[in-house]
């Protein structure tokens, strides 16, 4: 693969981390949007997105504690398992209830850090 498709593969093994932040922000924009939302808002893909946004955070935020209590801030990192796998199902769970949620996430958020 990384023959035929060097460009991707080189982004594959060393994603900008810092874009699925951004991309974050984005959307939590466009849910704060009054208008939009009222456009939007019943969409069973932008209520997985709303649900998928806060799980990201608490996850964030608890990796951010543990990096703080001298542990690691990385979603990898083998002390982070319970983390990794709640939201490994969480991601799961949140795809089989919407197919649209599923091809968003694969598309745009694919080996999210979860950093906040």
């Amino acid at each position: 693969m990384s023959q035929n498709n060097p460009d991707w593969y080189s982004a594959f093994i060393s994603p900008d981390r810092g874009k699925y932040m951004k991309r974050a922000d984005v959307l939590e924009q466009a849910l704060q949007n009054k208008a939009w939302m009222a456009q939007n808002g019943d969409r069973a893909v932008v209520k997985a997105v709303a649900l998928y946004l806060d799980a990201r955070k608490k996850i964030g935020q608890a990796l951010l504690q543990r990096d703080q209590m001298g542990g690691s801030r990385s979603l990898d990192a083998n002390s982070n398992d319970d983390l990794a796998e709640l939201w490994d199902r969480f991601t799961t769970q949140l795809g089989a209830e919407s197919p649209e949620f599923s091809d968003f996430y694969n598309r745009y958020f694919p080996n999210d850090p979860v950093v906040i």
